[in-house]
C-alpha cells in the first residue's frame, strides 16, 4: 500500500477564498466519515484507514489540511484561528452536502476534532480522538505535571521563520522516535523537504495564541466519543493524555451522554510500541467499525 499516493478520488471546495483538495473514496450510500490528520502528516498517512472503513461499506473524506496545500496556504498566524480552522471542515460540509458524519480525528486533526464536536455537535454522528486530550484534560495536565515542559517547543515555534528552522530539525528525530515505521517516516521526510515546506504546518500552532478565538459556550462533548491514547507517547505524558490525568482517572470522558471510551493502546500485534502515531483497533462507536493501524 502507497504511503504517498493518497486514495479515493480528488475534489476540491472553497472557503475563506481558498482552494481546498478532499480526497473521496468509498461507496457513495456510505456514511460518511471524516478523517483529518495532525502534525505532520500528509492525507496518505490515514490511506490503510480508509481500505478497512471503505471495505465496511463507508465512504471516507480525508481533506488537505490548510497550511498543507498550495492552493490553501496563507500567510500569517491570523488565518490559522480556530475559527478559520472548523470553519474549513463546515465549509466541506456544507459543500458537499453531507449530514451528521463521523469525525476521527488525530494530533492537530484530533484538536480540531473536539472543537468540531463543542461547536456544531448537530453536525457530527460519533467522535474519535487520538491522541489529543480533551482541552479540558490538557489544561489539567499543563498545571499538574510535565506536560507544559515537554510542549515547550511550542514557544519557539512561535519565533518566525526560526520555529519553521526548528520544526524542520526536529523533524526526523520526532518521526523515528514515535514509533513511526521506517517506511512511514521516510514518506513524511519527503513530503517535508525543507524548512519552507512546513511553515503552513507551523502556522497551526502560531495560530494557537492568538487571541480572541471563537468561545465555546459547552465545553463538554454530547457525541458518542472514543479517545485512544498510546501508552508509549513521548509528546502527550501520561499525566497529559494518560490514565494518570485526573480527567480521565475514573474511566470517564468530559462527555455528556450514553457512550464514551476511553482507551490506550499498549502496542501492536506485532509487538511494536505504541506511540504517539497511534496504530488503533478502536471503533467508530454505534456500529462498531475496527480502525486498522494509520501506518
Amino acid at each position: 500500500m502507497s504511503l504517498v499516493t493518497p486514495l479515493g478520488q480528488r475534489l476540491t471546495y472553497t472557503h475563506d477564498g481558498l482552494t481546498l483538495p478532499v480526497y473521496r473514496h468509498g461507496p457513495v450510500t456510505g456514511e460518511a466519515v471524516l478523517l483529518l490528520h495532525g502534525f505532520p502528516e500528509t492525507v496518505a498517512s490515514w490511506n490503510a484507514v480508509v481500505r478497512r472503513l471503505t471495505a465496511a461499506g463507508y465512504q471516507t473524506w480525508v481533506p488537505v489540511m490548510r497550511g498543507y496545500a498550495a492552493t490553501a496556504t496563507p500567510a500569517g498566524r491570523q488565518a490559522y484561528t480556530t475559527a478559520h480552522l472548523v470553519g474549513d471542515l463546515t465549509a466541506l460540509i456544507a459543500y458537499f452536502h453531507l449530514t451528521r458524519v463521523h469525525v476521527v480525528g488525530h494530533d492537530w486533526g484530533g484538536f480540531l476534532a473536539w472543537k468540531l464536536a463543542q461547536l456544531f455537535p448537530a453536525k457530527l454522528q460519533s467522535l474519535t480522538i487520538l491522541a489529543t486530550p480533551h482541552p479540558l484534560a490538557l489544561v489539567w495536565a499543563y498545571r499538574h505535571s510535565t506536560q507544559l515542559l515537554n510542549s515547550a517547543y511550542i514557544g519557539a515555534f512561535q519565533v518566525p521563520r526560526v520555529g519553521d528552522w526548528l520544526a524542520y530539525r526536529l523533524l526526523p528525530h520526532q518521526l523515528r522516535s514515535s514509533g513511526l515505521s521506517a517506511p512511514a517516516t521516510a514518506a513524511l521526510l519527503a513530503a517535508f523537504p525543507s524548512a519552507a515546506s512546513l511553515r503552513g504546518p507551523v502556522n497551526w500552532y502560531r495560530g494557537m495564541l492568538v487571541p480572541h478565538q471563537p468561545p465555546v459556550p459547552d465545553p463538554l462533548i454530547h457525541v458518542p466519543t472514543t479517545y485512544v491514547w498510546g501508552r508509549h507517547d513521548r509528546s502527550v505524558l501520561r499525566r497529559g493524555g494518560g490514565p494518570e490525568n485526573r480527567r480521565f482517572r475514573d474511566g470517564r470522558l468530559p462527555v455528556r451522554g450514553p457512550e464514551q471510551r476511553p482507551l490506550v493502546a499498549g502496542g501492536t500485534p506485532g509487538g511494536d510500541q505504541c506511540g504517539h502515531f497511534i496504530t488503533p483497533a478502536t471503533s467508530l462507536k454505534s456500529k462498531r467499525v475496527p480502525l486498522t493501524a494509520k501506518h
